[in-house]
């Protein structure tokens, strides 16, 4: 390769790490995952987030605000607005069993991306 052509390369590599930190970055210091969350990873791979059930995204955000509500509330004060477990169980329930249809969908669009 010539140094214009390496010195490119270098340069793309460099864009595709910053990237791929970022996104790290956004999950590790995340306890919960709320829909914008959810669809802004989805952008990072280049998925049409407009194939994404909006109930998913819906779910994920309740349970993101619950338990961000619990977390950093409870941990302050007395936790003043209470939750049904048996309701929270019910949305993990229904979050998983559409989290289990996008991860058909999603290793169908990976296949057909990379042919993996």
């Amino acid at each position: 390769t010539l140094p214009a052509q390496q010195g490119a390369i270098d340069e793309l590599a460099n864009l595709v790490t910053l990237s791929v930190n970022r996104a790290f970055g956004r999950v590790s210091g995340n306890h919960g995952i709320k829909g914008h969350n959810f669809i802004r990873l989805l952008h990072v791979v280049g998925y049409e987030v407009h194939n994404v059930d909006p109930i998913l995204i819906a779910e994920l955000d309740a349970i993101g605000s619950i338990r961000g509500d619990h977390a950093h509330i409870a941990s302050r004060h007395h936790f003043r607005r209470r939750f049904d477990p048996y309701d929270m169980k019910n949305k993990i329930g229904n979050a998983l069993s559409l989290l289990d249809a996008f991860d058909q969908d999603f290793t169908a669009y990976r296949r057909r991306q990379f042919g993996h």
